[in-house]
């Protein structure tokens, strides 16, 4: 709508108290004058009280000054400030070139994810307001501003200024794009000299601007993807020997060699303004190593470089040594896998001897396979396993050696996968006799050919007794036998700084086992060995035993699938003695015999945190079940023992006399709330699984068909259901039960308060049994489902069951398909049924009934429910589904 229009319509309603408008337009018009809309209020709309607008033009020819000036100084005037206390806000929005004016009232939800200049009518002085760009290379509204693309806008110089007053103490900002900004000269010296000072902005794009200042501060250039050659890159390196401005150069694919790049490093190793060498894609083999020599010198951000697997050799770790010299920000160094020998590990030494900030150093593979949380670096893309590794033998090991005697910062070394024998270790352990900052050690997988021996073993083992600092060392894959590992022992025995060590895949066998083992009873600070892959059968006892001994952390041991037998559980045994955290033992899928769960069990009856323990899949059947019976009678903490076996033609299986054992141990345990005695259990087993599953709460069904449940067992579960208050169903059909075991449930039905459910079905029970339950049911208050389909009733069953109904009140449903009831019993029934009111359903199909009497009772009493039935001899009783 024209400007025109609005007037007309406003015309129309001089009364009005709130006005309201928002508009778009492709060029600014009178529409956003503020001396015009301060007249027409005056004249046309006198009572107007509450004034709120937002205009928005697109697409504008901006100037920073004269366009803000021109639209927000008519709302400076006394009406708009003072009188009508009205506030307006212009701002120009980046890279839309958008303009917008709008009032304080109507400035809600109108944020935008751009860069904005803006003024307001209160503070004319523009300001610069950064905001998360949807190009931009970091999410800054979850991580740090590192990149800052304004390019191709209306920036202009007064808009350069005030970025670079921004800007100028700016810590994280590594990249700014100001291409195609009509930026002037003035812009470009501002920038200069603001922005020199910040120590952290490595790439300034200004391309594209008409000051010719900004050509002179290029502080990047990127010549990528040329021929330069050997020769281009030494005419270059001169041509920049004094440049004062560059930060980022980019030679990457240009046909480089070493020759090259050797004079590009020793140009470029006295410039302290270049930042970032980019050198990819050149067939020098120097081209990495010269680049984070560059980074490590003039780069004050950087303090973690990864050149895994360059295979920049002794000749590139001869830069990267040269840089770290009096570096005091690269914290971690990796440089595994790289053909470094004994004359690079001489390079490097020197390096260690002066630098103080350098806290991990990787000339190794192990350290970044074992780190449970990975660590990052600033090159990240490393060669496939095994190649280029480092071939640091006994030579190179004393150079590092004698710079570790004065280093005192490195905290982390990793020489694992080198050629470090006896005597290389020999002067690591003389070196860690002085040093005092080493408390990571990797010495794992070194080369077969010269590898760590017991000799080794020893040298490390002098150590221990005296080193306060080590705490973590890694001898893996190497060649320590069982005379070794008792000089380690001895050296751990009054250690008090080591919680880690790994032997895993040496040559340890049961006597050099059981020997530190022995040893390390006394030691309370070491939590962590390892001994896997070694020929010996106690590893994974051993292991477990130092955790548990010392590991207070550690509230679960899983000492499963090992192959464990009984000779092997008596280090855990021995370790568990005094423990006071391990709540959960799994000992699984091992070989324990009778005598190994004997020794457990000795355990057990002292142990007061243990809450749970799995041994299934052993090999100590009842007996063993007997043992761990004794003691379930006497333990107050065991919450939950699984025993199953997945094997059901194992001999070792818990048979029924086991679990008589156990179910005879429950009846003074009253802990126990979960037990698994086989993953199919039947018999006693599954009995006394449904007696533990009781002592849970929740637990208010019981499904126990077809479980080959005889006298003994319906014994034992209806003493423990006598007294139980939480059973509401209970599903006993399929076992062959006879009138004995009818007996017994029927003291379950006099006694029981709480089941309402009781499916019999399919079992052996018989008119006598039926008069067992029957006579139950007179005083019974709770049961409202009895299911007796299949249980072979006669017409004197039917008649117990008649008898019973005429004084029960509780029941709701009775079952009593699939008997042999004739119609005499039905019309016992049908007689009961009159004088009982509460009974809802009798289910009577596929009895002996005839037709006649089925529809005379069905019609009678709605009650009586005669389902699909099958056909017997009789011709009168040929029966049909209701």
């Amino acid at each position: 709508m024209s400007t025109e229009k609005l007037e007309k319509i406003l015309l129309l309603t001089p009364s009005l108290i709130h006005l309201k408008l928002v508009s778009t337009r492709s060029r600014i018009d009178s529409i956003s004058d503020g001396s015009y809309w301060e007249q027409f209020i005056l004249n046309r709309l006198r009572l107007l009280d509450k004034f709120e607008f937002f205009f928005t033009c697109n697409n504008i020819d901006f100037n920073v000054d004269a366009t803000f000036d021109s639209l927000i100084r008519p709302f400076q005037s006394p009406f708009w400030l003072n009188h009508k206390k009205w506030l307006v806000t212009c701002d120009y929005i980046l890279p839309s070139s958008q303009i917008r004016l709008y009032t304080a009232q109507a400035c809600t939800n109108i944020a935008t994810e751009f860069t904005t200049f803006e003024v307001s009518s209160i503070n004319s002085k523009c300001r610069c307001i950064f905001r998360a760009d949807k190009n931009m290379s970091n999410n800054i509204t979850k991580v740090t501003l590192t990149t800052l693309y304004l390019s191709n806008n209306e920036i202009g110089d007064i808009g350069a200024q005030q970025l670079a007053d921004a800007l100028r103490n700016h810590e994280t900002l590594m990249n700014l794009g100001l291409s195609g900004n009509r930026i002037g000269n003035d812009g470009a010296k501002y920038l200069y000299y603001r922005l020199r000072e910040n120590k952290a902005l490595i790439k300034l794009d200004l391309q594209h601007n008409p000051g010719k200042y900004c050509k002179l501060i290029l502080s990047t250039l990127d010549l990528s993807n040329n021929e330069i050659g050997d020769i281009g890159a030494q005419q270059l390196a001169d041509a920049l020997r004094n440049h004062q401005a560059l930060t980022f150069l980019d030679l990457s694919n240009n046909k480089i060699s070493n020759n090259g790049i050797q004079y590009l490093h020793d140009i470029f190793k006295e410039d302290k303004t270049l930042k970032k060498l980019i050198l990819q894609k050149n067939p020098g083999s120097y081209c990495d190593a010269v680049t984070a020599a560059i980074e490590i010198r003039n780069n004050k951000t950087i303090t973690k470089i990864n050149l895994s697997g360059k295979n920049i050799g002794d000749d590139g770790i001869k830069c990267i040594s040269e840089a770290l010299h009096n570096n005091q920000t690269i914290a971690e160094l990796n440089i595994s896998k790289n053909e470094i020998g004994d004359i690079g590990a001489q390079y490097l030494a020197v390096a260690l001897q002066n630098n103080q900030t350098l806290n991990l150093l990787i000339l190794g593979e192990y350290y970044e396979k074992k780190q449970e949380n990975s660590v990052r670096y600033l090159y990240s893309n490393s060669s496939s396993p095994g190649q280029y590794q480092n071939r640091i033998g006994d030579d190179g090991a004393k150079h590092l050696a004698d710079a570790l005697e004065t280093n005192r910062s490195l905290t982390i070394l990793d020489l694992s996968c080198n050629r470090i024998g006896n005597v290389g270790v020999k002067y690591i352990a003389e070196a860690l006799q002085k040093n005092k900052s080493i408390s990571k050690l990797n010495l794992g997988n070194q080369d077969k050919e010269n590898s760590i021996g017991d000799i080794g073993a020893q040298h490390l083992a002098d150590v221990l007794q005296h080193n306060a600092t080590l705490t973590i060392l890694d001898l893996s894959s190497n060649q320590i036998g069982d005379i070794g590992v008792q000089y380690l022992a001895d050296g751990l025995r009054n250690n008090k700084t080591l919680i880690i060590l790994d032997l895993e895949a040496n040559r340890i066998e049961n006597n050099g086992l059981e020997y530190l083992n022995n040893v390390l009873q006394d030691n309370k600070t070491l939590t962590k060995l390892e001994l896997k892959k070694n020929p010996g059968n106690y590893c994974a006892a051993v292991s477990a035993a130092v955790q548990i001994r010392n590991n207070k952390c550690i509230t679960k041991i899983y000492f499963r699938s090992v192959s464990s037998a009984d000779n092997e559980i008596i280090f855990i045994s021995e370790a568990l003695h005094n423990n006071q955290t391990i709540t959960e033992l799994d000992l699984s899928h091992n070989k324990l015999g009778v005598k190994g769960i004997q020794i457990l069990c000795n355990i057990l009856q002292n142990n007061t945190t243990i809450t749970s323990i799995d041994i299934s899949n052993n090999q100590f059947g009842d007996n063993g079940a007997k043992h761990l019976a004794d003691v379930l009678k006497t333990n107050t903490t065991l919450t939950k023992l699984i025993i199953h076996d997945n094997d059901f033609d194992n001999e070792f299986l818990i048979k029924d006399t086991g679990a008589e054992y156990l179910g005879e141990a429950l009846k003074t345990n009253k802990t126990l709330q979960e037990l698994k005695l086989s993953m199919n259990p039947r018999g006693y087993c599954a009995v006394v699984e449904a007696v533990v599953k009781l002592r849970n709460k929740s637990i208010t069904t019981i499904d126990l068909y077809a479980h080959e449940i005889k006298n003994k067992e319906i014994q034992y579960l209806a003493r423990e259901l006598e007294n139980n208050q939480t059973l509401i169903e209970l599903d006993l059909g399929g076992n062959k039960l006879t009138q004995n075991e009818a007996r017994y449930l029927s003291d379950v039905l006099r006694n029981n308060r709480t089941l309402r459910e009781l499916s019999l079905s399919y079992n052996e029970i018989r008119d006598a049994g039926i008069q067992y339950l029957a006579n139950a049911l007179y005083n019974n208050t709770t049961l409202t489902t009895l299911i007796l389909e299949g249980t072979k009733i006669g017409h004197f069953g039917a008649q117990y069951l008649a008898n019973a109904l005429t004084s029960n009140k509780t029941l709701l449903t009775l079952n009593i398909k699939s008997n042999h009831i004739q119609n005499i019993g039905a019309q016992h029934l049908a007689s009961a049924m009159k004088y009982n009111q509460t009974l809802q359903v009798l289910k009577a199909g596929d009895n002996q009934v005839s037709y006649k009497l089925r529809n005379r009772l069905t019609t009678e009493d709605k009650r009586w429910c005669f389902e699909i039935e099958s056909r017997i001899s009789s011709d009168e009783c040929y029966y049909e589904s209701d």
